[in-house]
């Protein structure tokens, strides 16, 4: 795995990409790079928007690292069970795993005597009359 970090031009770009790219290899807002190059190219007289015009030539557009797009259908059609909606079916997933969960939580704090009727009669403790 490349963890080398690399100067782009940023593909959130207004102008060129330059400021924003900048800005994201340095880690501050591309609005403030924004701010410095026009201050800059004010300051010099323009000289800085010729290196700007340069770094805009010469930098590489970053790479495009689109992922997985979530895709959530609103109704599917079954030839055997017909029409479902998949948002109700949801629904009642969510509510099943709920109750299974909080059944669950109430099972793990149970007293001592809720044992009595299951079937299962815990030892005896030991007497002292040895």
């Amino acid at each position: 795995m490349n963890t080398e970090k690399r100067l782009y031009r940023s593909r959130n770009a207004l102008v060129g990409g330059v400021c924003a790219g900048v800005a994201e290899y340095f880690s501050f807002d591309p609005l403030v790079a924004r701010i410095l190059t026009v201050a800059l190219t004010l300051s010099t007289a323009g000289l800085f928007a010729v290196a700007y015009a340069a770094l805009w030539a010469i930098l590489p557009l970053a790479p495009n690292e689109a992922g997985p797009v979530e895709v959530e259908p609103h109704s599917v059609h079954s030839d055997t069970y017909g029409s479902v909606d998949v948002g109700a079916s949801r629904n009642r997933a969510d509510d099943a795993a709920r109750a299974a969960s909080e059944a669950a939580a109430a099972q793990q704090h149970l007293p001592y005597d809720a044992y009595a009727g299951t079937g299962h009669v815990p030892p005896e403790p030991p007497t002292a009359e040895a």
